[in-house]
């Protein structure tokens, strides 16, 4: 080979990529395999089935003109984050078909598949104390995938250790048939002659998607606009065109936004709640739910699109207008983790915060879910300009479902709530609980405030007494909704009976 070939260290800090093989055969059916190599066409259709999670299911309809009995055929156009044990391939109607063995071959992928490939050859290494020119006998590697030296045989059967930090190029000096491009490779056998229309499936690693919401409010009317983006980001070296692209919602990245939303809600309480509620959530947040990856909901993007390698993609998915509701929460119940949970504990409940929250809810009148996502929400001045107002998590949201945002604490409005008597009416049977909660309210407006009470002791319970009218809004749940007036505060009391 006239020339050398650089291999340049600016690479050598690649991951590593796995290349394994499926299925051994018989030496009957390596002896009687085909030498010619059939190149399978480009895929007509390709169907991305993207996980909020990362990595994607990719469908494909392709084409092989093949002869009855064993074949070789080689796939491009592949991923290089290919997972080969879930890679699957019918032929439509020829019931015979089947794949007998199967191998990813891609020496490019990274550094140390470039050099496995090329060992044992000549090679000249430029490092910081000069070139040095031999067979390269083996690289070694670091656990994070960095090239840590390379063990280069002399003319005269010296060995030397070349220092992977020190090493600028690498030359090779033969020239050698590498595969430069991600290809699989198959052995099948065919029951009949001809066109084959072949349908694969397989998952790939390095393509995930996020979705991001703008919530304009309006300065006046309850009118606000909504606009919903998809970002998906290809870190594959495959270029994918004309693409039907689904976003699927898992059990399991569902569970990851619900946890998110609970630590942004927990954090301003204190030292680590063990237990809390959540406005527009019945009951309690308490342990751990068990997830898997299961598909809980797909979004189907309207339209084809392509996604270019190693780069990333932004799109509109949708622009709504709905009716929002804008209020002021003061939820002020918080659960400390190490006390106990009995239900004629005395003390269960009596700790809490005085942060007054911001809220805005609208209803999904549309007729497809909202994904997940981040949403920030700005509000149109009369001048015409926008403020931000706040920042959320949207949890995936169903046709004809309210979703509540929580967009941080109100200036100037605080609350407390303080227990004034706890009694045993009846040992064991019957108890009798008040609470006062006081809004101080030190902004130059008038307010009114949703005050929720969570009746968690039992389920059987009476509001015996009360100064201020509430509703029930939820299963022992309770909401007041005083008017807190500017510079001053408003106190509510009330008792509960339990009965059990």
């Amino acid at each position: 080979m006239k020339g050398a070939r650089k291999y340049f260290g600016s690479l050598l800090s690649v991951p590593v990529l796995a290349i394994g093989t499926i299925c051994s055969l018989g030496e009957t059916d390596r002896e009687s395999a085909p030498a010619t190599i059939l190149t399978v066409s480009p895929p007509d259709a390709v169907r991305l089935t993207i996980m909020d999670t990362g990595g994607a299911m990719l469908e494909e309809r392709r084409q092989a003109n093949l002869p009855p009995g064993l074949s070789r055929m080689v796939i491009y156009d592949v991923p290089d984050s290919i997972d080969l044990l879930s890679f699957q391939v019918e032929a439509g109607r020829d019931p015979e078909f089947s794949v007998l063995s199967q191998r990813f071959e891609y020496d490019a992928a990274s550094a140390r598949t470039f050099l496995e490939a090329v060992q044992p050859s000549r090679v000249a290494v430029e490092s910081d104390h000069g070139t040095d020119t031999g067979t390269l006998v083996r690289s070694l590697w670091t656990a994070d995938g960095r090239l840590d030296a390379v063990l280069l045989q002399g003319d005269h059967h010296t060995l030397r250790f070349l220092a992977g930090n020190r090493i600028r190029a690498i030359d090779l000096l033969e020239g050698l048939r590498l595969a430069v491009r991600p290809r699989l490779k198959l052995l099948v056998r065919s029951g009949s002659e001809g066109i084959h229309h072949l349908r694969l499936s397989y998952s790939a690693a390095g393509i995930s998607w996020k979705v991001f919401y703008n919530l304009l409010l309006p300065a006046e009317n309850r009118t606000a606009d909504l606009w919903c983006h998809a970002a998906i980001d290809n870190r594959t070296c495959r270029k994918f065109d004309d693409a039907e692209i689904i976003l699927a919602c898992t059990e399991s990245g569902l569970d990851r936004v619900r946890r998110r939303r609970e630590q942004d809600a927990l954090e301003p309480l204190g030292p680590e709640p063990d237990l809390v509620y959540e406005y527009g959530r019945p009951g309690l947040v308490m342990l751990e739910d068990i997830t898997g990856p299961g598909v809980v909901e797909q979004i189907r993007v309207a339209g084809r699109k392509s996604l270019p390698a190693r780069s990333s993609v932004c799109f509109r998915l949708f622009r709504r207008k709905p009716e929002v509701d804008l209020f002021l929460v003061y939820d002020g119940v918080r659960f400390c983790r190490y006390r106990s949970r009995r239900r004629n504990d005395w003390n269960w409940g009596t700790e809490s915060h005085s942060r007054v929250d911001r809220y805005v809810e609208f209803v999904n009148d549309g007729e497809s879910v909202l994904p997940p996502g981040t949403i920030r929400v700005f509000r149109r001045r009369e001048d015409g300009s926008t403020e931000l107002v706040g920042e959320d998590l949207v949890p995936l949201v169903r046709p004809r479902e309210r979703c509540s945002l929580r967009l941080g604490p109100a200036a100037g409005l605080r609350g407390e709530r303080r227990r004034l008597t706890y009694t045993e009416v009846v040992p064991f049977h019957v108890y009798e609980e008040s609470f006062e909660i006081t809004l101080v309210n030190r902004s130059g407006n008038d307010h009114r405030v949703r005050v929720v009470e969570h009746l968690y002791r039992w389920h059987d319970y009476e509001i015996v007494r009360a100064d201020t009218e509430y509703s029930e809004i939820a299963p022992q749940t309770i909401e007041f909704r005083p008017i807190v007036k500017a510079g001053g505060r408003r106190i509510i009391r009330y008792t509960v009976r339990y009965r059990w």
